[in-house]
């Protein structure tokens, strides 16, 4: 009875473990996407703060705001600050990754754990019975 006992309490630890870990796993990877929008619309709003700043020292050297200087200079920046949203990007991609691989080897544990408490029952079943 002992055993029956054991096997219960191993599977149904071997449940709430797993099941913590897909919690944890919907926790983190909120968290990280809440941390890319905010991180993206930082990003976003230093682009429009460097063009206006450009705009304005093109203004006060008496440079016309419609030549093509000022033009190739809205693309560069428009480039680059294109460019740091795709490594941002890709950063949060390779942490969801990560936070899914963390999740993905605990629910490995996990189905481990459940699978030790049958052998472990079986056993004592084998060796008494």
């Amino acid at each position: 009875m002992a055993q029956i006992a054991l096997l219960g309490v191993g599977l149904a630890m071997a449940g709430y473990s797993a099941y913590s870990a897909h919690e944890t796993k919907q926790d983190q990877k909120a968290a990280l996407e809440k941390s890319e929008a905010l991180a993206q619309e930082d990003l976003q709003e230093t682009k429009k703060k460097v063009i206006a700043q450009q705009r304005a020292s093109f203004l006060a050297s008496g440079i016309s705001l419609t030549s093509e200087s000022v033009d190739v200079f809205e693309q560069d920046t428009e480039l680059a600050s294109q460019a740091d949203a795709e490594r941002l990007s890709n950063y949060y991609d390779t942490q969801m990754s990560n936070v899914t691989g963390t999740a993905r080897a605990s629910y490995i544990n996990s189905l481990s754990s459940g699978v030790k408490s049958v052998g472990t029952y079986y056993n004592a079943e084998v060796n008494n019975g």
